[in-house]
């Protein structure tokens, strides 16, 4: 990382991880998963829609822990 990045980055882990993996996992990229699945098939019943938005979500929040982790191993590996 560079100053500037790790400078964002502890900007971000100020916020706090929890914040982090919402905005990023669930938000950004869960609901998105979540809306191009249901847009690909416009035939779906309402359970359906439920099991996938909840099933994206959790996907969601994996992946922004794990994304928090991976950018948690880069900035302790800068600081060292």
């Amino acid at each position: 990382m560079n100053s500037k990045q790790l400078e964002r980055w502890n900007n971000i882990r100020s916020k706090g991880q929890l914040r982090y993996v919402l905005l990023h996992g669930v938000v950004a990229f869960g609901l998105v998963i979540f809306f191009l699945s249901i847009n690909s098939n416009p035939q779906l019943s309402p359970i359906d829609i439920a099991i996938r938005l909840v099933f994206c979500c959790v996907g969601g929040y994996a992946f922004g822990s794990v994304m928090w982790f991976v950018q948690e191993l880069r900035f302790k590996g800068n600081n060292e």
